[in-house]
């Protein structure tokens, strides 16, 4: 599944000839997609109005629309498929919806300009990055109450839990101005970052294989993909470019490719795929911090 946030649709391509499955529109401004556990329903968030959409997926119709917190962004249903939790960009809260029903259970205040959730592999917590303050928000989803947060690097987006619950990892991007370049590895059992690891340029999407041995995280300033081993908490290799294998151990700086780092050797191509990170809806603009430039919301 994919979304353009341009032209307001989710699309449904197959797993393995990447063939076109067929196309719903959705609100305004779609941001993520996810599909439930089940394969049944999509959900996309639609930054611009406020919303979620949610899409049988064997009729590929829109079936309901839900109304949620301010600027919704990053979503993640519940391992066991009950609950899909939204993460509100420009709010403070992510918003708690009942899959059952499609409805909107309630609001939970976790912190500035949370981008994206993570549940823990028992459903038991959600953990949210924080984007504008610098931190990741761990929430209690039996009573629904934020009870913790640890700082990460800056301007978090991307949030992951490791199939064995061992660690959290969170993409810090930084902003347009200032490109981070780490991810944040959280012990779950402390709630602690027991690693910073650099991955490149504008740190962005991050995912965990089921072994739980390796990470992939995306870079969005150097259009690369940095894979990370998880027992060593070192990064094994940038794919982009040009290939480049390491064995970068967390305590030695990476060495990046001014090839693979530079914005100006970006192809044509690559800019006009994402026309909306230059001009993004005015209800997805972030207020800025000081000292911080917010990438916009279509950016994270």
């Amino acid at each position: 599944w994919t979304v353009s946030g341009h032209d307001g649709y989710a699309a449904m391509l197959s797993a393995g000839s990447l063939d076109l499955h067929g196309v719903v529109p959705t609100g305004s401004a779609p941001a993520h997609v996810v599909v439930s556990p089940d394969g049944a329903t999509a959900y996309t968030t639609n930054g611009a109005d406020d919303t979620v959409s949610v899409i049988d997926a064997s009729t590929m119709k829109a079936i309901d629309t839900i109304k949620v917190g301010h600027g919704p962004h990053g979503l993640r249903p519940s391992p066991d498929g009950r609950w899909l939790v939204v993460a509100n960009v420009a709010d403070t809260t992510l918003s708690v919806i009942d899959t059952r029903t499609n409805q909107l259970v309630t609001d939970v205040e976790v912190g500035k300009a949370p981008a994206q959730v993570a549940f823990s592999p028992d459903g038991r917590f959600v953990y949210a990055s924080l984007n504008g303050e610098d931190a990741v928000a761990k929430v209690d989803m039996t009573s629904r109450k934020l009870v913790g947060t640890v700082a990460v690097g800056d301007g978090p987006i991307q949030t992951y839990v490791s199939g064995d619950n061992r660690y959290l990892l969170v993409a810090n991007q930084g902003t347009e101005d200032s490109h981070g370049t780490a991810v944040s590895v959280i012990d779950i059992k402390t709630f602690t970052v027991t690693a910073t690891v650099e991955t490149g340029q504008g740190s962005h999407g991050v995912v965990v294989d089921p072994s739980s041995q390796h990470a992939y995280v995306t870079n969005i300033y150097g259009d690369d993909v940095a894979v990370l081993d998880l027992q060593e908490l070192a990064v094994l290799a940038l794919l982009g470019h040009r290939q480049r294998h390491l064995h970068q151990r967390i305590d030695q700086p990476l060495v990046h490719d001014p090839l693979l780092a530079d914005d100006d050797h970006r192809s044509d191509h690559h800019q006009e795929e994402r026309p909306h990170e230059r001009q993004p809806a005015q209800n997805d603009r972030q207020p800025e911090r000081p000292g911080h430039g917010l990438p916009s919301a279509q950016a994270l």
